[in-house]
């Protein structure tokens, strides 16, 4: 009896092996043609034989870990001994991987997408093995089909879309894959092999019948031609941008080079809903290279939609303000509408501090590390948004606010100083002179900042727009500042940026638009095109300042429009500079008669001159440009929680009592599987039965206990008769079985119930072979 019983195990664990291999080379099949569709989308080589194969060996290594205690605990030696075999012999493969996971990670690196085109065989196997367990899972999984033809679908269209190919090797194996599970979560108790012909013939059949020649339905193709520039916007915008300039409205003629004569040009811009003045920022240039403004630095470009950049957007943007500094008066909130009228760049005009921005779903909106926000395209026609934020309104609330932050912990504060207080050779000594003279009485930042901006606004300084060339080969703001003292918006940003990093005052230049409120929508045009400065203060941010002269306009500076010429008048103190002939330095004033030292005003540093300033580098470049990659990052740890849930659910489904049963292929095997799970059922709350007592007598001592039992009595039973009697079993015996696991599990508390679920999960509902 004993090797009877032994030999009919055998048999049972090659047929469950069989059946579980078959499922596993179906999970090859379509595991191996997803790995080859995806990896071929992102453009990583990757070796069919290394694809399948890996797919193929963990649908195998699955397969005999279920199939029996035995046979998981020897895959389980095998890959440990595996991994610490690698991990002993310091192999290459071992040392790749620690590789690939660092290049992941790198915040300075190309991101996942670099990394796994850095390393294509380990990503390669890695993708094999992740498709191959899922694809093994579904195939295991009463109606995975359906699932797993979702899943199909979707990577192979992903990567139609991507390179505008279709893996047809790839689709045939999956079509193979689908045919043979749909024919039989029909009839699961079909073996694989009777199958797997037919499924393979419906396969070649089907991938023969595909046309060569495109077909296609024009509202189809428009729809997904809309979808797939959708999705390329927002996860994969790397192409050169257009960003705003004020030349483009006339009031820089030579393009990037600053100077000469200014004709702002009428053209309607856009609409801008409201309630004050204020200045819209549309570009900024972190480097002054003596004759024009430059962006020398890495931009990243970042999706404004990623909530993981939230941090970084309370940097650039001052997003968190209100909530880290009181206001009190010192910033004043704006809530901006704009309608754009007419095609321009693709830089949209925000306030300084930005809390929240809005668009439509096709325009996808940007950042870079500047601060710039920008969409995909240039701007249309009717193209709308909506931004809230603050503007500084100067004057002692903000001086006390900002006096206030001060004092906190402020991380980026050196970075920013070193980064934006960097100057080029070649300017006067002159200019030094006058930005030191003029701030000489400033106690704080603010101070030294606002010193700068009334210097410049004066009086001592024409605002023009007729003004000359300025002479080739010299610098911008020495001629500005020490000869010609007339110009426009960008002379006079481009002088106090200057200047304020003469003081160590971090700043910036920034190009826009000033808005003069006109009722509830203004119209904004090119005469309102504009520059400014930006100065940083620890623990605050950016701060706008406006030294052009004329008419209040935005945070208290002057419009970009036509403004009468002004002539200046010569003023007393250390601002009064002799004025040279166009073209030549400056001469030193005679040395004055020695006189009492005043006392000595607390002075700001002063940077040294910077030998050289690069020139700019595209947003798109190789050193870290380019779209954020945190997209792929994201999307690796959904992947990787998604196949830990579907692992959880793959192994809840294959340890129920009913899912076991049905694998079995005669009615005892089903009948003992039930009894078995009640047994288990009683474990838990301690009412199994006593050793070397049986099946009948346990039942009998359950009577005892309240409950309802009585079912359970009665397939105790027929399970003895059974068991001992060598009859077999009908189908309204296995019946009763599930009847009395049914009625058990009623009975048990929530907190036995769920106790019983864990440990079906992690140990199965046990030798169901053996019973008492």
């Amino acid at each position: 009896m004993k090797k009877r019983d032994k030999k009919t195990n055998e048999i049972q664990l090659w047929q469950r092996l069989g059946d579980r291999l078959g499922s596993a080379l179906i999970g090859a099949a379509v595991g191996g043609a997803l790995c080859m569709a995806l990896l071929g989308a992102i453009g990583v080589p990757a070796s069919a034989l290394q694809a399948y194969g890996t797919a193929l060996s963990a649908g195998v290594a699955l397969a005999a870990a279920c199939s029996s205690p035995f046979l998981a605990f020897a895959v389980l030696a095998v890959a440990v001994a595996a991994v610490l075999g690698l991990r002993a012999a310091d192999t290459r493969p071992w040392q790749t991987f620690f590789d690939l996971i660092e290049a992941m990670l790198a915040e300075d690196g190309g991101g996942a997408l670099a990394a796994a085109q850095a390393y294509p065989a380990l990503c390669s196997a890695l993708a094999g093995v992740f498709f191959g367990m899922v694809s093994y899972a579904f195939a295991r999984m009463q109606g995975g089909v359906y699932p797993l033809l979702v899943l199909v679908i979707a990577v192979f269209l992903g990567a139609w879309y991507a390179v505008r190919e279709i893996y047809a090797l790839q689709l045939v194996a999956a079509l193979f894959a689908l045919s043979a599970m749909l024919a039989r979560s029909r009839e699961p108790i079909i073996p694989w092999r009777k199958i797997l012909p037919y499924a393979l013939i419906a396969a070649l059949v089907a991938g023969a019948c595909v046309p060569h020649a495109a077909v296609t339905w024009a509202p189809m193709e428009d729809a997904a031609r809309s979808l797939r520039d959708l999705v390329a916007d927002y996860f994969r915008f790397s192409s050169p941008r257009t960003s705003y300039t004020v030349a483009t409205d006339g009031f820089q003629p030579m393009g990037e080079y600053l100077g000469g004569p200014a004709t702002p040009l009428e053209h309607e811009v856009m609409t801008v809903q409201t309630g004050r003045d204020l200045l819209l920022r549309g570009s900024i240039k972190r480097s002054y290279t003596g004759y024009s403004w430059v962006d020398d630095g890495v931009n990243n470009r970042y999706l404004y939609l990623d909530m993981t950049k939230n941090g970084l957007k309370n940097r650039l943007f001052a997003a968190d303000l209100a909530s880290r500094l009181p206001l009190n008066g010192a910033f004043a909130a704006e809530d901006v509408s704009v309608r754009f009228l007419a095609e321009g760049s693709s830089s949209l005009f925000v306030p300084g501090a930005v809390e929240s921005l809005s668009a439509p779903l096709e325009m996808a909106v940007y950042f870079n590390d500047t601060g710039e926000i920008f969409i995909t395209r240039d701007v249309r026609s009717d193209d709308t948004y909506s931004a809230q934020g603050f503007s500084p309104v100067h004057g002692a609330a903000l001086a006390a606010l900002l006096e206030t932050a001060s004092a906190r912990e402020d991380a980026q504060y050196e970075a920013i100083c070193a980064e934006y207080t960097r100057l080029p050779e070649g300017i006067a000594q002159g200019v030094y002179e006058l930005a030191r003279s003029t701030v000489s009485g400033a106690n704080t930042p603010y101070e030294a900042a606002t010193l700068l901006q009334d210097h410049l606004r004066s009086g001592a300084y024409a605002y023009a727009l007729d003004v000359d060339y300025p002479p080739y080969g010299g610098d911008f703001v020495s001629h500005f500042l020490l000869n010609s003292r007339r110009g426009y918006c960008t002379y006079f940003a481009t002088a106090m940026a200057v200047m304020a990093r003469m003081v160590g005052l971090p700043s910036r230049y920034v190009e826009g638009y000033a808005v003069q409120a006109d009722g509830a929508e203004t119209l904004v045009t090119g005469e309102d095109a504009h520059a400014w400065v930006e100065i940083y203060f620890r623990g605050a941010g950016w701060i706008a300042f406006d030294p052009t002269p004329g008419d209040s306009s935005g945070e208290g500076g002057g419009s970009g429009g036509d403004q009468p010429d002004q002539t200046p008048e010569p003023s007393a103190g250390p601002t009064a500079q002799p004025t040279p002939e166009p073209g030549q330095e400056p001469t030193p004033e005679p040395e004055q008669e020695p006189q009492a030292e005043p006392t000595p005003e607390p002075e700001l540093p002063t940077p040294e001159p910077t030998a050289n300033i690069t020139p700019p580098q595209p947003e798109n470049s190789q050193n870290g440009g380019g779209p954020d990659n945190s997209f792929w990052k994201a999307l690796l740890v959904l992947l990787l929680i998604a196949l830990l849930a579907l692992l959880v659910v793959w192994r809840e489904r294959m340890t129920r009592p009913a899912a076991i049963a049905a694998r079995q292929s005669d009615e005892m095997a089903a009948l003992l599987v039930w009894y078995r799970a009640a047994l288990d059922l009683l474990s838990v709350c301690k009412l199994e039965p006593q050793p070397g007592e049986t099946p009948i007598a346990a039942a009998r001592r359950l009577s005892a206990v309240p409950g309802d039992w009585s079912v359970f009595v009665q397939l105790s039973e027929v399970v003895a008769v059974c068991r001992y009697s060598g009859s077999k079993p009908n189908s309204s015996a296995v019946n009763l079985a599930c009847a009395a696991y049914a009625a058990i599990l009623r009975q048990l508390p929530r907190s036995a119930r769920l106790k019983w679920l864990l440990r079906r999960m992690l140990r199965g509902i046990g030798p169901w072979q053996q019973i008492p």
